[in-house]
């Protein structure tokens, strides 16, 4: 059995971080290293975490706790969960997320048996405003469609929006995600769109396992429900520093002009 790495991403995560530690203490996959990383909380996630630690650090190959010394968004985050880890592979989860208990398992099988790099699977919405959750789960359904088409179409329909929902139902290669360079701190906010995009320009297709391996909570926390100015700077940022110019290079001139509009609109929210 080999070595799996699980990195839970905090952020003043004290309601939810017990649930999603617990999920994955409850995998049935057994050979896990457990990396906490967080954003310099300024409630009691690490108190909290800390404690759970100590009760907990028999299930797992290694329990390892990292704090960043000032907030620095969830990409810088990520990188330095994706740094502590030592798996073959990882599987990065927000701490508001939970894992269904065969999620390791379905992963790392499907990834070995199909030789993957990068695996993404459906994920369950939920929340407790109902309306977002509907309009999450929407955007999956069109997601899940892409996932089924060859890389050079789900790479000209990520041109056109993050397709992709909920990170936390990512796998990956930890050796191919680091020859990237991991997620890309220009947008500190935003560390799935770019890594998405970057992954099918470099000629590889993203492969969706067709089961449901996590809870995806929608929260008024969530980056995604929220009109959060340093999200928003982030998510324009990559749209004028990248798919602007990807969309030129790929003469998809009408999304030029929704990709601005919608910049607008996000700028207009502030």
């Amino acid at each position: 059995m080999i070595l799996v790495s699980v990195v839970v991403i905090t952020y003043n995560s004290e309601k939810y971080v017990i649930e999603t530690l617990e999920s994955v203490k409850r995998q049935d996959y057994k050979k896990i290293e457990l990396i906490i990383s967080d954003d310099c909380s300024t409630d009691n996630t690490i108190e909290i975490v800390n404690k759970w630690k100590k009760n907990n650090e028999s299930r797992f190959e290694k329990i390892k706790v990292v704090q960043t010394k000032s907030n620095r968004g969830v990409t810088h985050n990520c990188n330095l969960g994706l740094k502590e880890s030592n798996g073959v592979f990882v599987q990065f989860i927000a701490g508001d997320d939970i894992l269904y208990d065969n999620a390791i398992t379905q992963k790392t099988n499907y990834a070995i048996q199909n030789k993957l790099k990068v695996v993404y699977t459906k994920i369950t919405v939920f929340g407790a405003n109902s309306q977002s959750c509907n309009q999450i789960e929407k955007i999956c359904n069109r997601g899940y469609a892409v996932l089924s088409k060859e890389r050079y179409y789900q790479y000209k329909e990520m041109l056109k929006g993050n397709y992709i929902v909920g990170p936390s139902g990512s796998f990956f290669q930890r050796e191919f995600l680091m020859k990237l360079g991991g997620f890309d701190n220009r947008f500190p906010m935003l560390e799935d769109y770019p890594l998405h995009l970057k992954i099918l320009e470099r000629g590889y297709r993203i492969q969706l396992l067709e089961q449901y391996t996590v809870m995806y909570r929608i929260s008024s926390s969530s980056l995604s429900t929220l009109k959060n100015p340093k999200y928003i700077k982030s998510y324009n940022h990559f749209v004028y520093k990248v798919i602007l110019k990807r969309l030129l290079r790929e003469k998809m001139f009408n999304y030029i002009y929704l990709q601005i509009k919608e910049s607008i609109v996000r700028k207009n929210m502030l």
